[in-house]
């Protein structure tokens, strides 16, 4: 198992949080390692170990026990749907 360089506490120091959004909701009882990048409005939550080299993009949700290994990449996804009623028939179309 990787060993975790850093244990966020109430000040992070300036080279790490060059790299971690001030918008980003980080536990202080997380884990992050070197080199992570976090973007804004992304939460993390206690409980979470995050390896070197990790891109979490923004609004991203990482909660409960859970451990991420080395040079991995997360993403947001959202997909939106309108229901239209056309002649007494729903239809779904993205937004």
């Amino acid at each position: 198992m990787a060993r975790f360089a850093l244990r966020l506490r109430s000040c992070v120091p300036l080279e790490i949080s060059k790299m971690i959004d001030p918008k980003a909701v980080i536990d202080p009882a997380a884990e992050i390692d070197v080199n992570v990048t976090i973007g804004p409005f992304t939460v993390i939550g206690p409980g979470v170990r995050i390896g070197a080299g990790t891109n979490i993009g923004s609004h991203v949700v990482i909660k409960g026990e859970t451990t991420i290994g080395r040079d991995n990449r997360f993403f947001s996804s959202h997909l939106s749907v309108r229901i239209l009623k056309i002649k007494n028939m729903l239809v779904k179309s993205p937004i």
